[in-house]
């Protein structure tokens, strides 16, 4: 299928959504402009998936779309509006605006979300090079490790993260008993960035002390998830 090149007043929309990725009202004025042109499923699928509470799909490929284990409540609480979305993304991916990806897929409120496990090796790389998925759609969950994370909050590419799961080690090294440090969760509350994830997921040890310090300066502003 022919990819379909992207309208500058479309792109200028999907700019917006990035430019406000926690609210809901640059995807929903997308959806109108594609319902406008007659694009009805795409623009039915975000509303599906933009409306609370939100669900996760997974799809990959020609893969049947299966709804997220997190979401299966919302499946039980609110059958129809899922099975539709499923429906929906069953015609929509792959698709124009959609390519085939290479690696693990989700889509999450309406638009595709990649995992990318970055070590510090590619901070040298621009956004481009990162991300390389012909969909300026995109957005990501990115895995780091602590050792740059300074850098890494400093990346652009974190204009286009949903998610940031963090390792407490350097990149080449490993130790069961790394833990968080209290300069690693200042080093977030410190991070603009911080206030446009929808969730940093802190992959290891966390003490008591850090894990206070986290709810008080991390938790009111954003998700954070220490189970993973």
């Amino acid at each position: 299928m022919p990819t379909i090149p992207f309208q500058a007043d479309e792109l200028a929309i999907v700019e917006a959504i990035h430019d406000d990725p926690r609210s809901d009202s640059p995807r929903l004025a997308y959806a109108d402009w594609l319902a406008a042109r007659g694009e009805r499923d795409l623009a039915e699928f975000i509303r599906l998936q933009c409306a609370e509470p939100y669900f996760g799909l997974a799809k990959q490929g020609d893969e049947t779309a299966t709804i997220r284990p997190e979401s299966a409540h919302i499946g039980f609480d609110d059958p129809q509006r899922v099975e539709r979305a499923i429906e929906l993304l069953g015609r929509l991916h792959p698709g124009d605006r959609f390519p085939d990806p290479r690696l693990w897929q989700e889509y999450w409120r309406g638009l595709p979300l990649y995992e990318r496990e970055l070590d510090d090796k590619h901070l040298e790389y621009d956004v481009d090079v990162l991300c390389g998925v012909p969909s300026p759609l995109a957005r990501y969950t990115l895995f780091v490790h602590t050792s740059q994370i300074s850098c890494w909050l400093d990346h652009p590419i974190l204009r286009f993260t949903n998610e940031l799961r963090v390792f407490p080690r350097t990149a080449d090294e490993f130790s069961e008993s790394s833990e968080f440090t209290e300069d690693d969760i200042r080093l977030f509350a410190q991070s603009p960035w911080t206030d446009r994830l929808e969730k940093i997921g802190l992959s290891g040890g966390v003490s008591p002390v850090v894990l206070a310090l986290a709810s008080a300066i991390l938790e009111p502003r954003v998700t954070i998830d220490y189970t993973y």
